[in-house]
């Protein structure tokens, strides 16, 4: 069963409904643009799920939780070695942040960053 919460607002003209698959691909997209991120890192379990082909959005790694007004999110990734680990965390949720924000008028309140991995490239 999903839990997650749907940004949902009614104007004159209808319903305007945010799903949170959407917050979760645009992080996943902005993630992978942030140099120092090898990829997203969704535990084995999630990879499984992402292997059996039930992650249709293939959003691994990235969870989120959308209120009326307001975003969080939970973002694991796999780091490339040497890589600073503060400074590509705070720049990913900068970007993330920016993103979301930008995109949706949503506020993002939230960005928790997991380093759940080293990649590490021995040529």
């Amino acid at each position: 069963m999903d839990t997650r919460i749907r940004y949902d607002e009614e104007n004159k003209l209808g319903t305007i409904q945010i799903s949170p698959q959407v917050i979760e691909m645009i992080a996943k997209l902005t993630a992978e643009e942030v140099e120092g991120v090898f990829r997203l890192s969704g535990g084995r379990a999630r990879e499984f799920v992402d292997f059996l082909g039930r992650n249709k959005a293939n959003t691994r790694g990235v969870r989120s939780q959308v209120g009326q007004r307001e975003v969080a999110v939970d973002i694991s990734i796999i780091i490339e070695y040497g890589q600073p680990f503060l400074t590509v965390a705070e720049t990913l949720q900068e970007q993330i942040k920016n993103a979301i924000e930008g995109m949706t008028d949503l506020s993002v309140v939230e960005i928790n960053v997991h380093i759940d991995d080293i990649h590490y490239d021995d040529k």
